[in-house]
């Protein structure tokens, strides 16, 4: 099977896509619980946070999904902290780490918000076995990728975006995605006092992760795609955003 994961606030939602054509969802406290439950039958997972740290510079394939998915998506893509800094006490103590290493970058306060995660990512992608299953994404690029590669039009947070994002991973998939979207929503999202992910478009993000995930069965398409990517010598692979093959 392929799957898809995003954090939804307080823990990460997975999508999973089964060789019988089956779209199922589930939610996990940490990775290493979809790992013991799912991991031997998955296949390729698409996580939507950094895997792979620079020592002293920003991340090629940030700056380059950046350049991808357009102006009016900026705000969802954050340029991941340097190893240290990932590993700093809090903001101000990594800042240091920038300033120490001559970076030509700060960290931002919303970036700062994914540290936990991607410390538990860091430790989870060196603590498995066939790590190379687990591969980092971004739901935005996904989407542009499958839009032939044009911006979109509204925001993940609106209606309008949801639904424009739901079409088309409709019109580029043979599941029923508005089907999975609506019986997600009223499991995970309801009831409105206590749901169990933060907001609806976590569940798109997972789904566009899972659908890239399971777009071939060969190699992904990778930002960046004109430099050489950067090196992650902790983890022993080069830091990489995957996209789905758009046939």
């Amino acid at each position: 099977m392929y799957a898809g994961v995003d954090w939804a606030g307080k823990g990460w939602f997975a999508v999973f896509l089964t060789p019988d054509g089956d779209c199922e969802g589930d939610y996990y406290p940490t990775l290493w619980n979809l790992w013991r439950e799912r991991g031997d039958n998955i296949r390729r997972m698409l996580v939507d946070i950094p895997i792979g740290l620079c020592e002293d510079t920003r991340r090629a394939c940030d700056v380059a999904a950046k350049a991808y998915i357009g102006p009016k998506q900026q705000s969802s893509l954050f340029y991941t902290p340097i190893r240290e800094a990932i590993y700093a006490e809090n903001i101000e103590a990594g800042k240091e780490c920038h300033r120490e290493a001559d970076t030509d970058f700060s960290i931002q306060n919303q970036a700062w918000s994914l540290v936990p995660r991607i410390r538990e990512t860091d430790a989870f992608v060196q603590d498995i076995k066939e790590s190379d299953r687990v591969l980092e994404t971004h739901p935005e690029a996904c989407f542009v990728a499958l839009n032939d590669h044009e911006y979109l039009s509204h925001s993940k947070k609106t209606t309008k975006g949801i639904e424009e994002r739901l079409k088309l991973l409709d019109n580029t998939s043979d599941f029923d995605i508005h089907g999975f979207y609506e019986k997600a929503r009223s499991v995970f999202r309801e009831p409105a006092y206590a749901p169990m992910i933060g907001d609806k478009d976590d569940i798109v993000d997972a789904l566009v992760a899972a659908v890239s995930a399971a777009s071939t069965k060969g190699s992904l398409r990778s930002l960046p795609c004109d430099v050489e990517p950067d090196y992650d010598k902790d983890l022993d692979r080069k830091v990489e955003i995957k996209l789905p093959v758009v046939e």
